[in-house]
């Protein structure tokens, strides 16, 4: 799960106060001092957004030690419905492009597992 640690650190690595912070994530300042603070967590959307506007994978903002399976299933799904319902993706971003590629080595690797087990054929 996201460490509000790691993501802290890093925006003080920046020299980000948490208010560019939120308005780069396209969060509000209020969740964004929460989220660090460690009262809440952010949706896998806005974790993807603070990840991007932190220069960094989302997987580098992780928890080391635990499952994190749910955030990588809720990531693919995303990831799955966008590329069902986008006619073409733009990147705009170096940051964007670090995501869609980190992604779509998440999606490789769920569809290896799957067929190895027989899900996907």
């Amino acid at each position: 799960m996201y460490d509000p640690e790691k993501s802290r650190a890093r925006r003080i690595k920046l020299g980000m106060t948490v208010a560019e912070l939120a308005k780069r994530a396209g969060v509000s300042e209020r969740s964004t001092f929460r989220y660090e603070a460690g009262e809440a967590v952010p949706s896998v959307d806005k974790f993807v957004r603070i990840a991007a506007a932190l220069h960094v994978p989302f997987s580098s903002l992780l928890r080391q030690g635990e499952d994190n399976t749910d955030v990588y299933a809720a990531l693919f799904g995303a990831e799955m419905a966008r590329r069902r319902n986008a006619s073409a993706h733009i990147i705009s971003t170096d940051a964007d492009a670090r995501q869609a590629v980190e992604i779509d080595q998440l999606v490789t690797g769920i569809r290896r597992v799957q067929k190895g087990a027989g899900h996907v054929s």
